[in-house]
């Protein structure tokens, strides 16, 4: 009698984890030959940051160039060849060198959402813009960019004096501007953040750099007056990056990786190019309020690799570049597991849960710990019982580098990565670790000639194959990717999740439990709290940030916790306000238009807090490499101690006030 549900080997993959098993799910259901080389993409004149390029990436931006056609909207994609300079450019490395630091300005760069960046927020009282570079990176193409749109502070000013109205010019046609900037299409079919009265890029700049209105009286429920801020607008320039609406719609990140590098490397091209015409080596800090749930976790990662390049290839007399990520919110979302002994049938349970009702495929990652050297077959033995389903579908032994579908007769009900993730791409013998990429279709049947599968909880079985526990990898680490759906924007997507008996969501008096707790036994479930963080915020290099409540700076719940027992993840660095207080989940921002106000929460609101007091630390700084100020922000992953809370300072006190006007007034420098 032959099987309902049969694992069959697909197809090889490259060895070395270089293909992400997201982008090979989206190439199997694409259709278009549409492609663009995103190697070309990072071209750059700066031999230091070539050379890091070139270090962390090498040729694994390949597949993404294949399929960029994903997210860009046709009009921003270059069409034809690209023109070649007719004079190369030349290298800026030796004009940079030994440059005085530039104590006077700090430039401050955002990558994240549509930013509103005609906002009076980043105007200087003399009508100026603060924004000295600005990519739209789903704008329709002009030749100066990549792809998109970039503007420099002449263009956006030659773009607001352009649609200026009243008698004066002292009103601003902001809507027709950012459609004349091609900022704002709604002929494209994609949510567009521009034209939500809240955007999340908008809200990120503002609190991360922005100053009170000119001209503008401000009372106690006005933003905070330029006088205050312990720093001059016209001192504080800014820097952004707005990633294609398709790229924020798709919350597994499937392109972010490269997107992200690509806003890097701009960003970093620019300052550095603005250093060599001014003579001045001016300070950097990038904010990234993005995140996911899954990922490598442990500094091999393709993001992790370039941050990690670049700080090794920058010269170490140069001003450092610091990067700002928050935490993530996913600590109570039951997205991680961890599995100390294996998991068979005598074993309480262990499942997967698939939303109904979900327009996207779902992902979980069964990681390793670290092993010595690639094993010749899969080292674990994975069994799926698929929901509303009797029988269980065991994979093993298989090799690895495969790719294997799970059918139910003739439709797809799920596909499995094995992968041979090495520790060093340059260096296979530096051992390295195993990871099965489960694919599930989407549960909503929609396109004919898409899969789509049950919701429900889906068993898992995990065990040694041939050896110990201890030589197939364990304990494993289970991480379920992102899928939620952004407020604003019609992704479709529903977070699917882990389940096990153990697990405790409210303790005996209804309180929400935020720590994880052994059972009657003694021993932990398996999905845990701990080793919830970002999986962008994973790099050493880069600065994490957590969030706490205004009111009381204690931990919000749902802030992403690392440590997660034998897999080595980082923890936070510091926390930063993310909502007001447990009743009053969100602060006070910039909305998408002038004089527009809404509420924001979330550890990436709490991160552009921190980018603003690190860029106001590293202004007046002498001696850059040292920044005795932000030292305090290098902890170890072994340190057990609570960290640092960056208290709300005087300088934005009233977007945090309480009904009663109270509010904590703390300095930067006054962190332990």
């Amino acid at each position: 009698m032959a099987r309902q549900h049969e694992w069959t080997h697909v197809e090889s993959l490259p060895p070395g984890g270089r293909i992400s098993p997201y982008i090979h799910w989206t190439s199997a259901w694409s259709h278009s030959d549409q492609a663009f080389a995103a190697q070309d993409l990072l071209d750059t004149d700066i031999p230091w940051l070539a050379h890091a390029i070139q270090t962390a990436i090498g040729d694994a931006s390949d597949p993404w160039g294949r399929l960029l056609h994903h997210v860009l909207p046709r009009h921003a994609v270059p069409s034809g060849a690209p023109e070649s300079d007719p004079e190369p450019a030349k290298s800026t490395s030796a004009k940079v060198l030994n440059l005085p630091p530039a104590n006077d300005r700090v430039i401050l760069g955002i990558i994240d959402d549509a930013t509103a960046f005609a906002h009076e927020r980043f105007r200087l009282p003399n009508g100026r813009s603060r924004i000295d570079y600005l990519w739209l990176q789903s704008a329709r193409h002009e030749a100066a960019a990549p792809f998109g749109r970039e503007y420099d502070r002449t263009g956006i000013e030659r773009l607001i004096d352009q649609f200026r109205r009243g008698p004066m010019g002292e009103m601003i046609d902001e809507d027709g501007l950012y459609r004349h900037a091609s900022a704002l299409d709604m002929s494209l079919g994609t949510p567009q953040s521009l034209a939500r009265t809240a955007g999340h890029g908008t809200a990120v700049a503002d609190l991360a750099a922005s100053f009170g209105a000119a001209g503008t009286a401000r009372g106690r429920d006005r933003f905070t007056p330029p006088g205050e801020m312990n720093i001059a607008p016209e001192d504080f320039d800014l820097a952004i990056v707005s990633l294609p609406e398709r790229l924020i719609m798709d919350t597994s990140g499937t392109f972010a990786e490269i997107f992200m590098i690509l806003g890097m490397v701009r960003l970093i091209s620019h300052v550095e190019n603005r250093s060599q015409r001014e003579g001045k080596d001016y300070p950097l800090v990038i904010n990234i309020s993005l995140g996911l749930t899954a990922g490598p976790r442990d500094g091999t990662s393709l993001l992790d690799r370039f941050i990690a390049a670049v700080n090794a290839q920058r010269p170490s007399d140069r001003v450092p570049i610091r990067i700002v990520v928050p935490a993530g919110n996913f600590r109570q979302a039951k997205v991680h597991a961890v599995l100390d002994a294996p998991v068979d049938e005598k074993a309480s349970p262990l499942f997967w849960t698939i939303a109904p009702d979900d327009s996207t495929p779902s992902f979980l990652e069964i990681w390793s710990t670290p092993l010595p050297r690639k094993p010749e077959v899969l080292p674990i033995s994975l069994t799926l019982r698929p929901a509303q389903s009797k029988e269980a579908a065991p994979l093993g032994p298989v090799p690895l580098d495969g790719v294997f579908d799970l059918s139910s007769g003739p439709q797809l009900a799920a596909r499995c990565y094995t992968q041979w993730v090495p520790k060093r791409i340059d260096k296979p013998s530096a051992g390295g670790r195993v990871r099965l990429t489960l694919a599930v279709p989407p549960t909503l049947p929609g396109n004919p000639a898409r899969a789509y599968t049950v919701p429900g909880p889906w068993q898992l079985l995990l065990e040694p194959a041939n050896a110990s526990p201890s030589q197939s990898g364990w304990p494993l680490d289970l991480v379920v990717q992102r899928d939620d759906m952004i407020p604003g924007y019609r992704g479709g997507g529903r977070q699917s999740y882990l389940q096990d008996r153990q697990y405790m969501q409210v303790d005996a008096r209804g309180f929400t439990v935020t720590k994880d707790r052994p059972g009657p036994d003694g021993t932990l479930p398996y999905v845990r709290r701990a080793g919830t963080i970002n999986a962008f915020a994973t790099a050493p290099e880069i600065v994490v940030v957590g969030g706490c409540y205004a009111d009381t700076l204690e931990p919000v719940d749902y802030s992403g916790e690392g440590g997660s027992g034998g897999q080595g993840l980082r923890g936070i660095d510091a926390s930063a306000s993310a909502s007001m207080q447990r009743m009053r989940g969100v602060i006070r921002a910039a909305g998408s238009r002038s004089g527009s106000r809404i509420g924001v929460g979330g550890t990436s609101i709490a991160a552009p807090v921190m980018s603003r007091e690190l860029a106001k630390a590293m202004r007046p700084l002498s001696e850059r490499p040292k920044l005795s100020g932000v030292s305090l922000l290098r902890r170890s992953s072994h340190d057990t101690d609570p960290p640092p809370v960056l208290p709300i300072t005087e300088n934005l006190s009233d977007r945090y006030q309480n009904s009663s006007g109270a509010h904590k007034a703390i300095s930067f420098s006054k962190l332990p």
